[in-house]
């Protein structure tokens, strides 16, 4: 508050510290003022003695000391290190800086830290603590910021100046820096070009959601969840968790069902958690479009063959294609007419059918549910066992094989963006096939919700497909002549003699007579290969071991394979059955292009539950070598008796030869069957008769049905025509007793009109007012009940007040409708009475 006078300061010893300035006087300070004072101090001594200034103040009030003393003591020169000396910068790709923490631990004295430089451009900014650092005192923190993008791959050495206050000379220090750059953490990179998906109404697609990992460390996707209407998507056959290498991708498979869902686009929203750092909860939206279902605007045309079937439809241009059914297969048009009822089914795929069915031919779980030429069984009843006791019957069968069908022609046409929405159908069926075996068709496509059907026998199909592809050459022809469809397929023979008239370009068929063999086909062919490989093993085995007991086990294809509760027994079965078959039909093939065929049969023997390889029983290899010739030995007898059934359906029709024969079906096309016709009628006749097999054989009749759709649905476009009035395809009566025999008695004859001339009254005796007729029809010509097909049962009750007298004077009346359906009527004493038919139709489970 007032001025103060202070005396010189003074020291004791004067060589230790020194005032530069004059310091011999009093000098005063005022108040609120200061006043410094330069002191110069000699280090050398002070190391050995401490000093003392002593600072004095005249006139001090008493309340206030009148001398302070300031203490120089020498402090020995600042020692330090740096924790850690070499420093490892670990950072992520892309980072552009970094902190690195280096502690100072002090050695000796204590100081303060003025600045810390640094000249290098790998350290950007030094920060440090202003606090006194001792010795045994706290650790304190040097951060270094470390640009990352000019750290080099070896080591980086950089030099910290640190300005200490009191020491002139500033103290270096070097350390190294050492990256590590780290993999970048998992990105998920969700495709956007897949987001957007198209499908028609009540159909399934299959899309991929492509999942990409931008990151180079693993990505774990742990679930994806789908906010959807409808279940309309869904993830297939996805196991969570998902690992994506880092750079890598994976596709999702995705299932889109428009089942029940109105046209419209629809946002699904998706959310995926992973252990992306940056989205662990990624969300997005599928945008899926459900177009309007068109219904196709034709006929749908199937080949449900025996062995294989292919459908065919009308395409853009108008003219029949062929679709794909199995576009892994080659050719795929044409998929095996096979399926297969799994016991555990996946994913809700109760049956495979096709290709796939038949790579469970010889599972042991699946084996027994598997089903091959179901065709033939039509018209007939199962006692057999499927999984989970389902009751199936062969229309069952037929039936989920043909929605089969149907479902991948409507994909196909969907993929077409076209009308997609099959909702009638032409099916072929053999030309002797009773109305049992037709109706069952029927009942097959009624349950697959089809109820507009047309139906045409295979040959008649034929002949439409063989004119198609032949448009050209057949339009050569002027006026009338006549065509014979040989159809060859894997289950029958089928046969028809057509009258052609060509007038200018439009060609009109009128088929006038069918025949064939409805128990023979392809299938037969390969199973005569299979009966003679058996049978030249079995005689050699027999030859070099004549008092062994053996079998060789397979099942054949007319049988059904039951577990016969030995594994050994069930595997050889199995093996043995697959490799017959199999190399059979590879025989077969080769027999098509060369004269021999010759094959490998590594076939088991059981002899009394032991089972070994056949080489044990016999000396050299298993090779079979089969000829053409042998083959033709072979089925010859079958292939002659449809040439005598050529030669009736010619008597029948007036005599005339057809000009053309058309090969049609699969095994049409080994070349004997060609070379046997040709001889036939050259032997027959006298003549030669154009005979004539496309490349594509099996193709002809799913083209000529496609054709014959057309027909029905767009007729003023067809320049093919078909005069197909409907006929009875077979004699048609009764079962009657002859001499203690029981016979069949022919009512309606075949070829007849239907409703116009297939009508007939026959006398019939009754003996009792409860009548059971078994109505059964007959494809040829004699009176064996043994070679008819059941049709169905008809009863009657006659009222009690009809007499006696009268009944043994009945007639029994028969009739055909448009609907294919037979009627009776028993006739009594002027009055009708009307059978009731007993249909044994087998009970069809119409959930697929």
């Amino acid at each position: 508050a007032s001025p103060i006078t202070f005396q010189p300061i003074g020291t004791t010893r004067e060589n230790t510290v020194q005032f530069p300035d004059a310091n011999h006087s009093p000098f005063e300070v005022k108040a609120g003022q200061q006043h410094a004072i330069p002191i110069q101090v000699n280090p050398a001594n002070l190391t050995t003695y401490a000093e003392t200034i002593t600072v004095r103040a005249q006139n001090v009030l008493p309340n206030l000391d009148s001398e302070k003393s300031l203490n120089l003591e020498a402090l020995s020169y600042p020692a330090f290190k740096l924790i850690p000396n070499a420093v490892v910068v670990r950072y992520r790709r892309g980072t552009e800086k970094k902190i690195e923490d280096l502690h100072l631990e002090v050695l000796q004295s204590q100081f303060y830290i003025n600045a810390i430089k640094v000249n290098q451009g790998l350290v950007s900014r030094v920060g440090y603590s202003q606090k006194l650092h001792e010795k045994n005192g706290a650790l304190k923190k040097v951060h270094l910021e470390v640009d990352c993008n000019q750290l080099d791959d070896e080591s980086n050495e950089v030099t910290l100046s640190f300005d200490i206050f009191g020491i002139l000379q500033p103290i270096e220090k070097k350390i190294r820096l050492q990256k590590d750059v780290l993999p970048e953490p998992a990105k998920l990179f969700v495709q956007k070009s897949n987001l957007n998906l198209e499908v028609t109404q009540e159909r399934k697609k299959e899309s991929l959601l492509t999942l990409q990992n931008r990151g180079e460390l693993p990505l774990t996707i742990k679930n994806i969840v789908f906010s959807v209407p409808s279940d309309l998507v869904q993830a297939l056959n996805v196991e969570y968790p998902i690992t994506i290498e880092g750079g890598a991708h994976h596709n999702v498979d995705v299932l889109v069902s428009a089942k029940g869902i109105a046209p419209e686009t629809y946002p699904i929203n998706f959310t995926l958690h992973s252990n992306c750092e940056a989205a662990p909860q990624y969300q997005d939206a599928l945008n899926v479009r459900v177009r309007e279902q068109e219904k196709y605007q034709h006929y749908l045309a199937i080949d449900f063959g025996t062995t294989n079937s292919c459908c065919a439809y009308i395409g853009p241009t108008g003219v029949p294609e062929l679709i794909p059914l199995d576009i892994e297969a080659n050719p795929s048009e044409i998929m095996p007419s096979l399926i297969v009822y799994h016991s555990n089914p996946t994913n809700g795929q109760t049956h495979s059918i096709g290709y796939d069915a038949d790579t469970y031919r010889t599972s042991e779980v699946d084996g027994p549910y598997y089903i091959s030429s179901v065709k033939r069984w039509l018209g007939y009843q199962w006692e057999r066992f499927f999984p989970a006791n389902q009751k199936l019957q062969p229309c069952d069968v037929v039936a989920h094989i043909l929605k089969h069908i149907i479902r991948q022609a409507e994909n196909h046409l969907d993929s077409l963006k076209t009308q997609s929405k099959i909702n009638r159908c032409v099916i072929t069926h053999p030309t002797i096939f009773s109305s049992k075996q037709r109706k069952d068709l029927e009942i097959a496509f009624n349950n697959i919700s089809i109820s507009d059907l047309k139906l045409i026998d295979e040959a008649s199909a034929a002949s439409l497909g063989a004119i198609y592809q032949r448009y050209e050459y057949y339009t050569k022809f002027q006026g009338s002549y006549r065509l014979l469809v040989y159809d060859f397929g894997g289950g029958t023979i089928d046969i028809v003699l057509s009258e052609v008239i060509s007038d200018g370009n439009e060609i009109t068929i009128e088929p006038l007579a069918h025949g064939g063999n409805p128990r023979y086909g392809g299938d037969d062919v390969t199973q005569a290969i299979v009966d003679f490989v058996l049978d030249a093993f079995k005689k050699r085995i027999q030859k070099e071991n004549p008092n062994l007991p053996f079998e060789i086990p397979y099942t054949s294809l007319r049988k059904i394979w039951q577990p016969s509760g030995d594994p050994r027994i069930d595997r050889s079965t199995q093996q043995n059955t697959r490799i017959l078959y199999n190399t059979a039909e590879d025989m077969k093939k080769e027999l098509s292009k060369q004269d021999e065929s010759n094959r490998d049969f590594p076939l088991s023997v059981d002899v009394g539950g032991d089972i070994r390889p056949i080489e044990s029983y016999i000396d050299g290899d298993v090779t079979v070598i089969i000829s053409v010739a042998q083959l033709k030995s072979l089925i010859a007898s079958e292939l002659y008796q449809t040439f005598n059934n050529i030669d009736a359906m010619i008597n029948e029709t007036g005599g005339n030869l057809p000009e053309t024969v058309i090969l049609a079906g699969q095994s049409s096309k080994m070349p004997m069957v060609k070379n046997m016709m040709a001889t036939h009628f050259r032997t027959k006749y006298q003549t030669d008769v154009d005979i004539y097999l496309s490349e594509s054989p099996k193709e002809c009749v799913a083209m000529g049905a496609a054709q014959f759709g057309m027909i029905h649905s767009s007729p003023s476009k067809d320049k093919i025509k078909i005069i197909n009035p409907s006929k009875t395809h077979s004699r048609l009566g009764i079962t009657q007793v002859e001499r203690g025999k029981q016979v069949f008695g022919e009512i309606i004859p075949k070829g007849k009109l239907i409703p116009a001339d297939s009508s007939n009254t026959v006398d019939f005796p009754l003996n009792d007012r409860m009548v059971v007729i078994d109505v059964r029809e007959h494809f040829g010509t004699d009176n064996e009940l043994s070679n008819t097909s059941p049709v169905d049962n008809y009863t009657l009750t006659l009222p009690p007040n009809v007499r006696e007298t009268f009944l043994r004077k009945a007639r029994l009346q028969m009739g055909v409708d448009t609907e294919g359906e037979i009627e009776l009527t028993a006739l009594v004493d002027g009055d009708e009475y009307t059978f009731t038919v007993k249909k044994q139709e087998p009970e069809f489970v119409s959930e697929i």
